[in-house]
């Protein structure tokens, strides 16, 4: 990174629409959309860490606050493997984690077998602006609760990364958004089934 703020009136306008997105697909699905599960993902090659992006403000008084951590693996020429990890550093649960645009065709989809996955970049999924969304489908109990980790994957055939949006969201908690780095975007084919 150089230094230059991620924060731009263009990044502002991108998260507002992807709010609105995840909101909208939210109440329209009463928290998720997939029946899809991933069963326990294998075991990661040595993977070497890059740093976090995120720059999410911290949501005032409290309330749902969360943090995201992500590692790349260059598996390949073409083939990269992100990991995400989400940290509740806030006082309610959190149900949702969602990665907008760029499209790409992930595969090898993994992270907590109780949490269901879809979007764009899913299966086929036909989610213009989600990339991948993770949720608990409304299912109360499934909910990453505060002080807690979880960790999301999923293999990718791109040419290398790039600065995705992402949300957290609970309910009618109001979403919080920020920048981690994702996968560029890639038609490139799967070489792999959707999920590990």
């Amino acid at each position: 990174m150089t230094g230059k703020s991620l924060i731009t009136p263009r990044t502002v306008a991108i998260a507002l629409v992807a709010g609105a997105i995840l909101v909208a697909l939210v109440i329209a699905s009463g928290g998720g959309l997939s029946t899809s599960s991933s069963p326990t993902p294998a075991p990661a090659p040595p993977a070497t860490p890059v740093p976090a992006v995120s720059t999410a403000p911290p949501a005032p008084g409290g309330g749902l606050r969360g943090t995201v951590t992500v590692k790349v693996d260059h598996v390949s020429r073409t083939t990269w493997q992100f990991i995400y990890g989400v940290k509740n550093t806030g006082t309610v649960p959190i149900a949702g984690f969602e990665l907008t645009d760029p499209l790409a065709n992930l595969y090898h989809v993994g992270g907590r077998t109780d949490w269901a996955y879809y979007g764009g970049g899913v299966c086929g999924g036909n989610h213009p602006g989600v990339l991948i969304y993770w949720s608990t489908g409304g299912n109360s109990g499934y909910e990453l609760p505060p002080n807690r980790t979880t960790h999301f994957r999923f293999t990718v055939n791109t040419t290398g990364t790039a600065v995705l949006h992402y949300s957290l969201s609970w309910g009618s908690a109001a979403p919080q958004f920020g920048t981690i780095l994702g996968p560029a975007a890639s038609s490139m084919p799967t070489t792999g089934p959707c999920s590990k």
